[in-house]
């Protein structure tokens, strides 16, 4: 997951991992590059947030706005899981002619 806006970026991988961090770190970056990329991302911070590892790499000025949203990820419980459904959208080319309902 990416979020972005004027005060800040900051992008979202979570999944198993073998090993530290920073390897998983550039695992991450290099899906984002491509198999034959190589990326510099410098300097990995670890920490721990309610109970989580997370590695953040400073990349530009940093999650910035986001800061207090990173710091409020927690493991979900199983009750909250199971109420987890998939969500679909459709995106669509908007030409001159279409209107609210045409869509």
């Amino acid at each position: 997951m990416t979020i972005g806006g004027s005060g800040g970026k900051a992008q979202l991988s979570v999944g198993n991992r073998a090993g530290d961090l920073r390897g998983y770190v550039g695992k991450v970056f290099q899906a984002v590059g491509g198999q034959n990329t190589q990326m510099n991302f410098g300097t990995v911070n670890t920490t721990r947030i309610n109970g989580l590892d997370v590695a953040m790499v400073p990349g530009g000025q940093g999650v910035g706005l986001f800061s207090s949203l990173v710091q409020s990820m927690r493991r979900m419980t199983t009750e909250e899981a199971s109420k987890v459904k998939g969500r679909e959208i459709d995106i669509v080319t908007v030409r001159s002619s279409d209107t609210i309902q045409s869509l």
